[in-house]
């Protein structure tokens, strides 16, 4: 860092606009004034919050410092500032560091200077997750219950063209949300416009960035070609298309409400009688508000899609089944992984299988409904041992012993998918079921899992044989 004199005489010159002294007054203009009311109308702050500003030090996020700084007194709030710095771009990233530690000075602000070791070949959705990590971790630590940043209603209209174009539905065309979670939007409602107005009324300098002058990024094109050219063939182009992003993102909060207080029972199901009461589209609507509200997920069309016609599907992060009149979602975070390379059964010592739903369809299960944590323990049989369902039995004599636990090879699937079905395994599982295969021969399958033991290795007496027993551990919540 440099001496402060430093800092200050070279942000000053780099913009060649001075920065006012006071700025604690707040001024009865009409920028100040709109923002106190959309913070207002759409309840972002409350008395007592502690907000972080995220500053760039480019034109939007300096306004959006400056302007909260000037009415904090005003809401009732604490405010705070970080500036995340990826080093990425040379001498501008260095720039808008220096800037945004001015400026902060100047405010009265305290400013939080991050710098993040970017991954070579890193993206720009990549660091834009890394910098929302990193600031809500900050914000944790400083007890911060707010995070700002600085989108506006050009952000929506480009946002709203952008997903136009790629042919998104009615969902999809929602504008940004005020308020999500601890991010909020207190400038939404202004244009780019109004913030570079405010700006040189006060006498405020900001760094420009040079990346957002390239035209090959759509947004850029969008914001330096489109934009002109639409406000040049009708006026208010920009703002209306920002305000019919507005108006759909308020009818589907509205819908969002409205689907919460309707959706009972536990966050993992969801009723397809009660589903099945409303047309297609709206149908599509409740699985979108459950995979994304209730679930956490991302509601790719594709998943959305699959689960209106009925399927039951394996997601990366978990599997989605039909269990009587219910769509059950459990995670699968182990399910196949741990036996996807040939594991070794060893004699008197537990394995675990993990956690899975796969396990509630057992023939010996009694829980429904629930993931279930399993183990599963090889020993020999005593002569007066008494079974319990599911227990796999085999031959000491004619078992190919040690034995391994594997995935079935796509020749074995075919030929058991019959048994499989016959004992009512939903087939996303088919493929990853676990079978017992002999050690010195991979490719000799002994027995599935749980299911059945094959011929000539299932066991004829109890004075030599060797018991799989399956145990259930711990239920999970539903």
């Amino acid at each position: 860092m440099f001496p402060r004199t430093t800092i200050t005489e070279t942000a000053e010159r780099n913009s060649g606009i001075m920065l006012e002294e006071q700025v604690l007054s707040v001024s009865q203009n009409r920028f100040v004034q709109e923002t106190i009311a959309f913070i207002r109308k759409r309840g972002l702050y409350n008395s007592g919050d502690r907000i972080l500003v995220a500053i760039s030090g480019g034109l939007d996020s300096s306004a959006l410092l400056h302007t909260l700084a000037r009415i904090s007194r005003v809401l009732g709030v604490e405010v705070e500032a970080a500036h995340v710095n990826h080093r990425t771009r040379g001498e501008s990233s260095e720039r808008e560091a220096v800037w945004s530690q001015v400026l902060a000075e100047r405010l009265h602000v305290k400013l939080h200077a991050l710098t993040l070791a970017v991954p070579e070949r890193c993206n720009q959705e990549e660091m834009r997750n890394m910098r929302r990590k990193a600031l809500i971790e900050l914000a944790r630590d400083l007890r911060c219950n707010k995070i700002a940043t600085a989108h506006h209603a050009d952000d929506n209209a480009e946002t709203f063209l952008m997903r136009s174009i790629s042919g998104t539905g009615a969902i999809g065309l929602a504008g940004m949300r005020p308020q999500d979670g601890v991010w909020t939007k207190p400038l939404l409602w202004a244009q780019r416009s109004e913030l570079e107005a405010y700006m040189r009324e006060h006498r405020v300098a900001w760094v420009e960035d040079p990346s957002n002058e390239r035209t090959v990024y759509l947004r850029n094109h969008i914001r330096h070609i489109l934009f002109p050219q639409l406000e040049k063939t009708r006026g208010g182009a920009i703002r209306n298309l920002a305000k019919a992003a507005e108006r759909i993102e308020e009818e589907e909060s509205a819908w969002d409400s409205w689907l919460e207080t309707q959706l009972d029972g536990p966050r993992e199901t969801l009723s397809v009688a009660w589903l099945e009461r409303w047309p297609a589209p709206l149908q599509r609507r409740v699985i979108r508000y459950w995979l994304m509200k209730r679930l956490g997920l991302s509601a790719a069309p594709a998943l959305v899609d699959a689960l209106l016609r009925g399927d039951e599907l394996i997601h990366p992060v978990g599997s989605f089944l039909r269990r009587s009149d219910m769509i059950v979602f459990s995670p699968e975070n182990e399910f196949g992984l741990l036996w996807e390379e040939p594991k070794l059964l060893e004699f008197s010592k537990r394995a675990s299988l993990g956690s899975s739903m796969a396990w509630s369809f057992l023939p010996s299960a009694t829980i429904r409904n629930r993931p279930v944590q399993l183990s599963i323990l090889a020993a020999f049989t005593r002569p007066a041992q008494k079974f319990t369902a599911g227990t796999l039995r085999f031959s000491w004599d004619r078992t190919p012993w040690p034995l391994v636990l594997r995935s079935m090879s796509e020749k074995e699937l075919k030929q058991n998918q019959g048994l499989l079905k016959a004992f009512g395994v939903p087939k996303p599982y088919w493929k990853q079921w676990p079978v017992f295969a002999a050690q010195d021969n991979p490719s000799e399958l002994v027995a599935l899992f749980g299911l059945k033991v094959l011929e000539p290795f299932a066991a004829h007496s109890e004075e030599r044989s060797v018991s799989i027993g399956h145990f259930f551990e711990d239920g999970l919540k539903a």
